[in-house]
């Protein structure tokens, strides 16, 4: 359970991502879940695999470790299906707030443009070059929310697994 636990705290940890965090803000968190994932593994292993007689033992680590890697490769599937359907939801939210603020929009390609008028470019691709910077800007912090957002669900449900532990049967 303290495995369990330690992953749920590790991946809410992750939560408050920003474009600006290092390696440093990383740390704490991976290591939190590297020690937590030490303590899961083994229980996991005797709670499925405990009450199976030896002479199928050989069998059933087989179809365990089967499905424990069938199970990564799903979560992963979905974890990157929920990254880019997130992704397009923040980066739709902050195009329709900047419908609202066309000032603020049109201040950042001016100033932006001003930027790339000194490499000797044109008016035409100074626009074109600062409307992509923008529209990198908004991608980069969709993506980050989005990220913030899939450690959210995998902290829920990974507390709902916690909370589940004590019901499963222990017997062998």
């Amino acid at each position: 359970m303290a495995g369990l636990g330690g992953f749920v705290f590790s991946m809410y940890l992750f939560t408050p991502i920003t474009h600006e965090w290092g390696w440093q803000e990383l740390l704490f968190s991976q290591a939190i879940r590297g020690i937590s994932q030490q303590f899961a593994m083994a229980p996991i292993v005797t709670l499925t695999l405990g009450g199976i007689p030896k002479e199928r033992l050989k069998l059933a680590s087989g179809v365990f470790n089967l499905t424990r890697n069938l199970g990564g490769a799903i979560g992963i599937a979905l974890c990157g299906s929920i990254l880019n359907n997130r992704t397009n939801f923040h980066f739709s939210r902050m195009g329709e707030k900047m419908v609202s603020v066309p000032h603020t929009v049109n201040d950042f390609i001016s100033r932006s443009a001003l930027f790339f008028n000194r490499s000797g470019s044109d008016q035409t691709s100074e626009i074109l070059a600062s409307t992509k910077l923008l529209s990198q800007l908004m991608l980069r912090e969709a993506q980050t929310m989005a990220f913030s957002d899939t450690f959210l669900l995998i902290s829920g449900l990974l507390f709902i697994a916690f909370l589940l532990v004590p019901a499963m049967n222990k017997s062998s």
